[in-house]
């Protein structure tokens, strides 16, 4: 059975790089579409937040970055009052294929709890902040409020006004075939099987007969070891196809408790 400690202790490990406090990814009408929560960083003015975000996916994606925007826009300086965000994660001059959607979701969360003052995108909140510097914690007070009366308290709150389900509710069918866990960075294999990205280098780095008889059996056939072997699946155009169905068939569902 591929589901051994190694896989364990490699999906404990990247899980231990994004210490989120909680994210929950859920289905949405449109199935190029990832519907967001993401709660505020603990020990910032953001924190008793949840904040609503939606993912857009090109067709050409993973090759270009998708579209992320806030939904419940928070006041913060590299966010547009219509909920863009700026960050280069998330440029066509910084993203690359192996840039996952836990890369770009912790880098979010990130400039939640470390706002970068040097580019500015939301020009009215950078000068609420010089306006209310002289006045200790008046700024985050402001950025406090907005947050709580504008974001969602709770996810129970959030499930009640969008009327969806919690993702526990959708576990079957999107766990990994590999890890059992539920899919959050997923790719597809050459033979269709949709894995986590993780559960599935290391089933590939594991040499297992059976794993590639799992994953290759109609694909084309690729050196076990090679480094290349995801954007390999992705540069095949079967494998593209694949991708773009199991995308409008699972309307782009993962989640993830940090």
């Amino acid at each position: 059975m591929l589901y051994r400690s190694g896989l364990r202790y490699a999906l404990l490990s990247r899980e231990t790089q994004f210490p989120l406090p909680w994210v929950g990814v859920y289905p949405s009408d449109n199935s190029e579409c990832w519907r967001v929560l993401l709660q505020g960083p603990a020990e910032t003015p953001y924190a008793e937040a949840f904040f609503e975000l939606v993912i857009d996916f090109p067709q050409s994606y993973p090759f270009e970055p998708p579209s992320v925007r806030f939904l419940t826009p928070p006041l913060h300086v590299n966010i547009s009052r219509d909920g863009r965000i700026c960050d280069l994660i998330l440029s066509r001059r910084k993203y690359s294929v192996s840039t996952s959607m836990v890369d770009i979701i912790f880098r979010i969360y990130q400039l939640l709890h470390s706002p970068n003052q040097l580019e500015p995108l939301n020009t009215e909140v950078a000068q609420l902040r010089i306006d209310l510097q002289r006045e200790a914690g008046k700024f985050e007070e402001e950025v406090r409020k907005h947050a709580v009366k504008t974001a969602f308290r709770s996810p129970e709150q959030f499930h009640t006004a969008r009327g969806v389900q919690a993702p526990s509710a959708y576990e079957m069918q999107l766990r990994c075939p590999f890890s059992h866990q539920l899919l959050f960075d997923p790719v597809v294999a050459p033979a269709g099987h949709v894995c986590e990205r993780q559960a599935l280098l290391w089933a590939i780095e594991s040499n297992s007969s059976s794993a590639a008889a799992l994953l290759l059996a109609s694909g084309p056939k690729l050196k076990m070891h090679s480094a290349d072997f995801l954007c390999d699946f992705r540069d095949c155009p079967a494998v593209k196809d694949k991708a773009a169905a199991w995308r409008r068939k699972r309307c782009g569902l993962a989640a993830a408790c940090g």
